[in-house]
């Protein structure tokens, strides 16, 4: 487990190194609500949705937590604080985003969920500002920059990374599958994370397990000593493209 401080040296490397738009979202699951941190009835609303949690922790500096009670249904049902959603809901989700109700069931039931933790809180707060041991670490890029982030994840270990998009509740494919295969996990925002969490339309969401930060900042920093750099310089597109390479694949052209 690594300590808050390296974790926050960490993210301070390759924030400078990726120039990412807004800091790391730190998340964790907890037995019990920390003292201090904001929920719904302190912000004056009835619930609150994990993608809107993230945003107010990743722009306003806030730490908020919820729990099943505070935290809307199908957040609470990916999030791994109830077990099932209810079944007028599930049948209306169902019609809403599908021709058939059937299709929408199916879709519920092979949502990546967070596992039985004994959890019974979701928090989330700045990275730099976290008083808990987050369970994962959230990071918002444009693809650019999550090109260059897989390719620094790769360069201790290779994997092929494959990641998914089950539709509506992305969470499920960026928070839920991360806590599930232990690895990270990049998705495409959906619908709701852009409406209420104001997700920009340029942005991916890359979910990360906070041990994965040491591979991330060492293959980031090795991958820039060799030029492979965010923002990405452009040759231009009818330049003769050798000149763009560098000189150890040059000579294989000459």
């Amino acid at each position: 487990m690594f300590e808050a401080a390296r974790l926050q040296e960490l993210a301070s490397r390759i924030e400078a190194l990726l120039r990412s738009r807004s800091k790391p979202v730190a998340l964790g699951f907890l037995k019990e609500k920390l003292d201090g941190a904001l929920e719904a009835d302190k912000l004056d609303v009835k619930v609150l949705r994990l993608c809107q949690m993230i945003t107010l922790s990743r722009t306003h500096g806030w730490i908020i937590q919820a729990d099943k009670n505070t935290l809307a249904y199908t957040c609470s049902y990916v999030a791994g604080l109830i077990d099932e959603l209810p079944p007028e809901l599930a049948n209306e989700y169902a019609k809403y985003w599908f021709r058939n109700v059937e299709d929408g069931l199916v879709k519920l039931k092979e949502l990546y969920r967070v596992p039985k933790l004994r959890h019974s809180v979701v928090i989330t707060a700045p990275l730099d500002k976290a008083r808990f041991t987050p369970n994962l670490i959230l990071w918002y890029l444009n693809p650019a920059q999550a090109c260059i982030a897989l390719s620094a994840l790769q360069w201790h270990r290779y994997r092929r990374f494959t990641f998914t998009y089950s539709g509506e509740s992305a969470c499920a494919d960026s928070i839920a599958k991360c806590m599930v295969t232990h690895e990270p996990s990049l998705t495409v925002p959906c619908f709701g994370e852009r409406r209420f969490g104001h997700l920009q339309d340029d942005e991916l969401v890359l979910s990360l397990p906070p041990e994965a930060l040491a591979d991330m900042a060492e293959g980031l920093q090795q991958l820039y000593m060799r030029g492979v750099r965010y923002p990405i310089p452009y040759l231009g597109v009818q330049a003769d493209t050798i000149i763009g390479l560098p000189k150890k694949y040059r000579r294989f052209y000459e």
